[in-house]
């Protein structure tokens, strides 16, 4: 073969093999190991970030990786055989109670090994990530043990570090120690028994009263304060907790003839434990301390002067004058009796200056039978009287027809007359909940208002083993109406369950005689009334032992009684809704039964065929347009368009059996069921705490047309805006607009950082990390997004700072993705440009030697 065609295949095969080599150097190239164990040391960044203390610092290529990108390059030496081991010094002391590394290396305090100087910046965390403690760390000799209990004595420089009060004084090579560097050596022998009793001092005085209350020792003792010995010139800098290190109380008291008598306290002390209100001065003829006491406190009067055991266990007559009345909301005294208001008591002279507190002190409330003779039943001072009505019971003050549990909140009912109930009059506006009770009180409840006791059934006189059931086989064959009852309940889950027509309609379901199965003797019921309808089925749905087969709860009928819908059919009303009713009469289905009537997409068209029919609310002045505003809301579009069961419906808010309007002051309580982290942030606002009439859930996001809520909120003067009651110059305007800056600002960074990671995905790169931080990212804006309603722009910018932080570095990452995927890419068009060039050389070369070749083998013809 010539050197001509030995010259191309060279060149051939050079080329070849750089075309092999650029692509594998660009898609895989060599990366350095890791040359220290990652167990405690895994955030890269922490040293390489920035390169401290020598660090290799990340090259400017590599900016915006995580830590896990860079172990998912870099892997870790230490296993391998090829690398050296390394000699890391032990640490010679156990590391509890000194664990803090550079207090004493890093300059090598007190003879501590100085730490070199390749090592500095290093952080304890580093320090304990390479040293270990010693297996057999012993301390070269053992220190000197602690003479004394360390409760309340654990500040050992306090007294140590000068030698205070004789103490001995820490030697020189120890100073700059710690307190828990002390007791790191040093142990208490108190509880080993290392110290033997008579090795200890002389026993210290007794403390020969009580500490509960006198635990002050220095108070009195520090200067000799009332007649009490005063501490010795060698206690001087002595704390309390150093003078109850020693003194302990005397275990068993000083014989009754040795202890001072103490003038007995001959009133309560509840409202009146503040002694020296009256006794300092002797307001108002009360005895004044002596001149002895001056100085002593509350507590301390309190230590020795006892209640009179005629005080303390209510014997004997009371002195003072019983108080007529209930307490409740009439608590100040002085309102009416200091001046003798409306014909109350004047208090006498002697009692001018006292408080209320004073003056409940002594009188009491009397006996719950004369509390209502009272003219204040009537007279609410100072704001005015109440006149008695017209047609009122005996008293002048209507009486409450219901009971007051559940139904405490007057007002809720009774301000805008809801749902029929009679309205407070103009004289009684501006009177609270606690006023209304005060006066009304609920009256007895007569037969025809207490709801029906459940009514017995006869399915414990006909058990009919076989089944018979002739009621259902009859009514089966009627047709029309009687016809789709039967069918009804044989689809019913009281079917399913063997509750049949006997069961509440009552009769002998084994007889076919229609006389006989439906007589008065087979105790039959017919069609219940009703109001007997919600005890009717309670007979069975409230009896616990029944119910408990099925895993249902016993508690509806009492939430119903306590509904208003309940106590609406207590008063005679036949509109409200029962059970049957609600629950599907006849068809009573399972309640997770899609076509049941109480599933839970189902409830909002239950409920609107009573609430949105103008002809039935009419009489109770409520509004009938609710479902059409909750089919548009938020919650209607995510239950009925969404199927998504998370969104309420109406019995979420307003109870299911025992459905009730919530009050102005539940509405936080009731939407914070779900949105707990809102309401968290809501109860710490300025609105949560303004009082009545303050902004509440509904008011910025509506009751029933609750929409997307957005940060749109914060701007503009139109409903439901916070410029609906805040002018944009003022300082609550200010606010909003902050606010709206600040989550908009955050969620812009948040998109543009998720649009960059949807473009890296697209061409192709790995973005499962950049994802995981964008989910951080977009958990700090929900929570900024909750946070706004504390109002506090402080708080919600620490949250969108984090979301500004996090998006830019995912941003950055992502482009610099793409940017490495173009890179790559042209790269590659090198590489297969290269690759054709060689295919090209490869085929001129193969045409060269099949030429030469020819050329070889032609032999001219011989011409001979």
């Amino acid at each position: 073969m010539n050197r001509p065609i030995v010259r191309h295949l060279g060149f051939a095969l050079v080329v070849l093999v750089v075309a092999l080599l650029i692509p594998t150097f660009i898609i895989a190239q060599g990366v350095p190991l890791i040359p220290h164990p990652l167990e405690g040391r895994d955030d890269c960044l922490g040293c390489h970030g920035t390169g401290i203390a020598e660090f290799p610092k990340v090259p400017a290529d590599h900016a915006g990786r995580t830590n896990d990108l860079c172990q998912g390059c870099h892997q870790s030496a230490a296993e391998a055989t090829s690398a050296p081991a390394l000699v890391i010094p032990a640490i010679p002391h156990p590391l509890e109670g000194r664990d803090d590394c550079l207090v004493c290396h890093e300059f090598g305090v007190v003879g501590a090994t100085q730490i070199p100087g390749d090592h500095a910046g290093r952080t304890n965390d580093m320090c304990q990530g390479c040293h270990q403690p010693a297996t057999e760390a012993a301390p070269p000799a053992a220190p000197p043990n602690i003479p004394h209990p360390l409760e309340g004595r654990d500040d050992c420089l306090g007294c140590h570090g000068t030698g205070l009060a004789g103490f001995p004084q820490v030697p020189a090579d120890h100073a700059g120690r710690t307190n828990d560097l002390c007791q790191g050596c040093h142990q208490s022998a108190a509880e080993t028994g290392a110290v033997p009793p008579a090795a200890s001092p002389a026993a210290p005085p007794g403390i020969p009263h009580p500490l509960e209350g006198r635990d002050d020792c220095l108070a009195c003792h520090g200067a000799g304060i009332a007649g009490v010995p005063q501490t010795p010139d060698d206690h001087a800098g002595r704390t309390n907790d150093l003078c109850q290190g020693c003194h302990q109380p005397i275990t068993e008291a000083a014989p009754a003839a040795e202890a001072p008598a103490f003038p007995l306290i001959p009133h309560l002390l509840e409202g009146r434990d503040n002694c020296l209100d009256c006794h300092g001065t002797g307001l108002a003829g009360f005895p004044q301390v002596p001149a002895n006491h001056a100085g002593r406190t509350d507590d301390v009067c309190q230590s020795c002067h006892q209640l009179s055991p005629e005080v303390a266990h209510a014997t004997g007559p009371s002195p003072f004058p019983p108080i007529p009345h209930p307490l409740e909301a009439r608590d100040e005294c002085l309102a009416c009796h200091e001046t003798g208001a409306a014909g109350a008591p004047q208090i006498p002279s002697d009692h001018v200056g006292r408080p209320n507190n004073i003056c409940q002190g002594c009188h009491q409330p009397e006996a719950p039978a004369s509390v209502r003779k009272n003219c204040l039943d009537c007279h609410i001072l100072p704001e005015g009287s109440m006149a008695p009505e017209e047609g009122a019971a005996a008293g002048g003050v209507p009486t409450i027809p219901h009971a007051l549990e559940r139904h405490d909140d007057c007002l809720a009912c009774h301000q805008d007359g809801v749902g029929g109930a009679p309205r407070i009059p103009g004289d009684h506006a501006d009177r609270t909940n606690d006023v209304c009770q005060t006066c009304h009180q609920p009256g007895p409840v007569s037969e025809s208002q207490a709801p029906a006791e459940p009514v017995p059934t006869p399915i414990a006189l006909y058990p009919w083993p076989e089944k018979v059931n002739t009621c259902f086989d009859c009514h089966s064959t009627l047709g029309g109406k009687q016809a789709d009852i039967a069918d009804q309940w044989q689809r019913s889950i009281h079917a399913e369950r063997n509750v049949a027509c006997a069961d509440c309609h009552g009769g002998d379901p084994t007889l076919s005689a229609m006389e006989a199965s439906m007589s008065p003797d087979a105790n039959f019921v017919g069609v219940p009334a009703k109001s007997d309808i919600p005890a009717l089925c309670a007979s069975c749905h409230a009896d616990v032992p029944r119910m408990r087969q099925y895993d249902l709860p016993t508690d509806q009928w009492a939430k119903y009684k306590e509904s208003t819908h309940g106590f609406q059919l207590s008063q005679g009303d036949r509109n409200v809704p029962t059970c049957f009713d609600c629950h599907g009469g006849h068809q009573v289905l399972k309640a997770n039964d899609p076509a049941s009537t109480v599933y839970p997409s189902n409830v909002p068209d239950l409920c609107a065929s009573c609430h949105a029919d103008e002809t039935i609310m009419a009489g109770y002045n409520i509004p009938t347009d609710q479902f059409d505003l909750y089919r548009q809301s938020v919650h209607g579009l995510a239950l009925l368009d969404n199927q998504d069961f998370r969104a309420p419906n109406c019995a979420t808010c307003h109870g299911t059996h025992g459905a009730a309007p919530p009050g102005f002051a539940e509405v936080a309580n009731i939407c914070g069921s779900c949105h707990t982290a809102t309401q968290d942030y809501y109860l710490k606002s300025p609105h949560a705490n303004a009082g009545y009439g303050a902004p509440k859930c509904v008011t910025c996001h509506g009751r029933y047309d609750v929409s997307k809520p957005s940060e749109a909120i914060f701007v503009g003067a139109g409903p439901r805006h916070c410029g609906a009651c805040h002018p944009p110059d003022s300082a609550a305007g200010r606010v909003a607009q902050s606010l709206y800056d600040t989550l908009t600002v955050a969620a812009q960074a948040y998109e543009e950082a998720e649009a960059a990671v949807q473009t890296a995905q697209r061409v192709g790169m790995l973005v499962t990390p950049l994802e995981g931080r964008l989910r951080e990212a977009n958990t700090s804006l929900i929570i900024a997004r909750a946070a706004q309603h504390t109002l506090d722009p402080d708080s919600v910018r620490a949250l969108t700072d984090d979301v500004q932080t996090i998006a830019d570095e995912v941003k950055a990452s992502a482009d610099a993705a793409v940017a490495e995927s173009l890179f790559r890419r042209r790269a590659m068009i090198i590489a297969v440009a290269v690759i054709g060039l060689v295919i090209t050389a490869l085929f001129l070369l193969k045409r060269e030697l099949e030429r030469q070749l020819d050329t070889e083998s032609y032999k001219p013809p011989d011409l001979a």
